[in-house]
């Protein structure tokens, strides 16, 4: 009913509040200096970036960073915490469930939108 109703109106919405733009719209349009460098959807940048933001427990610190095989970037260590980013979660999560790793202990997020921006007009 509501599509017969707009036709084929269009609606440019501009936000600098990402959350908005990540509910809200249905194409994501990315300037930077003057220039549109990406023409795509919210969906569609999030599936294009396979990197995980993981968060363990600091005694499973050396099983993870002792392993190169695991290439895991952007390390932060905390008292009792370790994150790093990785674009092998399912590697990382065989190493800790090997190594008796709770899963309730393990936190994992996708990189937010507002970063995926980001990367994407660096450079």
């Amino acid at each position: 009913m509501l599509s017969n109703f707009w036709g084929a109106v269009h609606i440019l919405y501009s936000s600098h509040y990402i959350e908005e733009v990540e509910h809200t719209a249905d194409r994501v349009l990315v300037l930077s200096q003057g220039k549109l460098i990406r023409d795509t959807t919210p969906y569609a940048m999030s599936a294009e970036e396979q990197e995980k933001i993981m968060t363990i427990p600091f005694s499973y610190r050396s099983l993870i960073l002792s392993n190169p095989q695991l290439n895991v970037e952007e390390v932060v260590e905390k008292r009792d915490s370790i994150t790093f980013v990785t674009k092998n979660p399912k590697a990382i999560w065989e190493c800790l469930e090997a190594a008796a790793c709770p899963i309730d202990s393990i936190e994992m997020t996708n990189r937010t939108l507002l970063d995926r921006v980001f990367a994407t007009t660096k450079g």
